[in-house]
């Protein structure tokens, strides 16, 4: 059976299974019509609008997600995740795979590294720029998918304009006593649902991406918590020491 995906690059993959159901990647123009209902938009844009406006904030999301196997079935596997982000240009991803695996994702504005615990390797390259830069390098030069990259970046809204395809409100329903509105939409690629709590904090909760032009369309499936808009953050918040005889790798585009 095919476990886990292995190995550097997919290290890096599975790291950042975290945040919109499109890459940053370009595409233009769709020449399919839009079927976007007004209201559910508008309601993403809120959310956009808060994450943007929150100069800082951690949380928590529990994730799980599909891997193809050889013959064809599905295996879920499970990673619970944290996420501090000051803007404009810090970011550390702690993840803990449910084998017991931790791995690090660190941006501080100068520098982006990556350390995997099990696999006794890190990659570090110099990037200086905002997290935005960041977030781009990512997924344009390293080729990597970020599932929902659109939630950190400072233009949200223009992402969300550009390669959501399709949207519609499905209901109103209770995550943990917060009514939330459930979206559900798609992109060229990628249906997405999205769970967006209502009133003064509209806040995703909730999110379930599948994967239509992947084989047997695996899904990633997320739920958010423990949001802190006022963390004690220090330099050495995001600051990144390997671990002494630790073997670094180039990370290359």
């Amino acid at each position: 059976m095919r476990a886990r995906n292995t190995g550097l690059a997919v290290l890096l993959i599975a790291a950042l299974l975290l945040i919109a159901g499109t890459v940053l990647a370009a595409k233009e123009d769709k020449t399919a019509a839009r079927t976007v209902d007004e209201k559910s938009m508008s309601i993403l844009r809120n959310m956009g609008d808060f994450l943007v406006k929150a100069g800082k904030f951690t949380v928590k999301i529990n994730a799980t997600y599909d891997v193809v196997q050889e013959s064809g079935q599905k295996v879920e596997f499970e990673e619970t995740m944290k996420y501090a982000i000051s803007r404009p240009d810090r970011m550390r991803i702690d993840v803990q795979e449910s084998d017991g695996n931790n791995r690090v994702v660190v941006f501080d504005g100068k520098n982006l590294s990556v350390y995997g615990e099990r696999q006794n390797v890190y990659a570090s390259t110099e990037l200086p720029g905002t997290l935005d830069n960041a977030i781009v390098y990512f997924v344009r030069d390293l080729k990597m998918r970020m599932p929902m990259a659109m939630l950190f970046v400072s233009n949200v809204n223009e992402e969300f304009e550009r390669r959501i395809t399709s949207l519609a409100y499905v209901e109103t329903n209770t995550i943990k006593d917060v009514p939330c509105d459930h979206l559900a939409g798609s992109t060229d690629t990628v249906d997405f649902q999205i769970w967006v709590a209502q009133g003064n904090e509209p806040l995703p909760r909730r999110d379930v991406l599948t994967y239509r032009d992947a084989e047997r369309e695996p899904q990633f499936r997320a739920r958010f918590s423990q949001w802190d808009f006022s963390p004690p953050f220090t330099d050495a918040s995001f600051a990144f020491a390997p671990p002494e005889g630790m073997e670094c790798l180039p990370l290359l585009a």
